[in-house]
Formats: structure tokens, C-alpha cells, sequence
């Protein structure tokens, strides 16, 4: 990085020199070196400059919804970008139908009832540069098709009867 400025005599200025700093640098204490000139002449040459790296959380959040017909969820992932390890909690409430309808990937790390719901929660720590993803997906189909058979089933059974008994 290089800066133009001017001094006037006697005067003193701080400079605030951005440093991008890889995602996996750990926090800590680190030197730089920095050359200072005027013009053709070189006032400070490679000289050791100190600078601290503070610990940083920097989570992203990647959301895809999944439907099709009748079916519906969600995968998502979740990246640490900072250079700390991170504790992570992804939650969701399902009523009590689409629970038992659901399938989870990885398997929830608790479920509990929460206000007439099924709170389901998965914890994960994340180290820097890490990513988690947790999906679920509610099938509606196997259920709607044993409604159709029933329904099926009764109305072959009402026109059987009918056509039988002469009605």
C-alpha cells in the first residue's frame, strides 16, 4: 500500500493503512515491514512495523428452499469466515403433521415441544474457513396417495354395493 500526504514543519499525522489479512490468520501480534520517502530521498527503509490481528466472527448464510409437488424444505450452510471457532445453532418449528412427515440431514441434535410445535435444533461448531449444511425436506406424497387409495377403496366398495344389492 502507498500513500501520498503532505507534512507541514513540526507536524504529525497518523496514517490508517488497510491490510486485508487472510481468513485463516489467527489472532495475534504479527510485523509488517514499511519504507517511508521524499521525493528521491528515502527517510525510513524496511523498517518493522507491528500490528494486531483481533479474533473475528464473520458467519455467512447460504438458504435453498427445496419444492417440488407436495413436497417442500431447506437446505442450508453456514460458513465461518472469521478466524475463530464459532458454536452454531440452526432451529426450526414444524407442527406436529409435517414432523412426522419430515426427514432431517444430518439428524437433529434435540427436538422438543415448544408452544404446541416441534422445535428441532442442530449444534455445530465451526472452525475458520469451515461449513456446515443442514437440511430438511417434508413429504406430503405417501400421505396424500393412502388418502386417494381410501377414497378409492370406499367409493369401489359404495358402487360394488350398489351394483350388488340392485339399488
Amino acid at each position: 500500500h502507498s500513500e501520498t500526504f503532505d507534512l507541514a514543519r513540526l507536524e504529525t499525522k497518523i496514517i490508517e493503512i488497510p491490510v486485508k489479512v487472510s481468513q485463516d490468520t489467527q489472532e495475534g501480534v504479527y510485523n509488517a515491514l514499511a519504507s517511508l520517502s521524499a521525493g528521491d530521498k528515502q527517510l525510513l527503509s524496511d523498517a518493522s512495523v507491528q500490528y494486531s490481528v483481533g479474533a473475528y466472527q464473520n458467519i455467512k448464510e447460504l438458504s435453498e428452499p427445496e419444492t417440488g409437488f407436495l413436497l417442500s424444505g431447506e437446505s442450508v450452510t453456514r460458513t465461518n469466515e472469521g478466524n475463530t471457532p464459532v458454536d452454531e445453532v440452526y432451529a426450526k418449528d414444524f407442527d406436529f403433521m409435517a414432523y412426522k412427515l419430515a426427514s432431517f440431514s444430518p439428524e437433529p441434535t434435540s427436538v422438543r415441544k415448544l408452544n404446541g410445535k416441534h422445535h428441532v435444533e442442530w449444534q455445530f461448531n465451526l472452525a475458520p474457513g469451515e461449513a456446515k449444511t443442514v437440511s430438511y425436506a417434508v413429504n406430503y406424497r405417501i400421505p396424500t396417495l393412502i388418502v386417494i387409495l381410501i377414497v378409492l377403496l370406499i367409493a369401489a366398495a359404495l358402487v360394488g354395493y350398489f351394483v350388488y344389492s340392485g339399488k
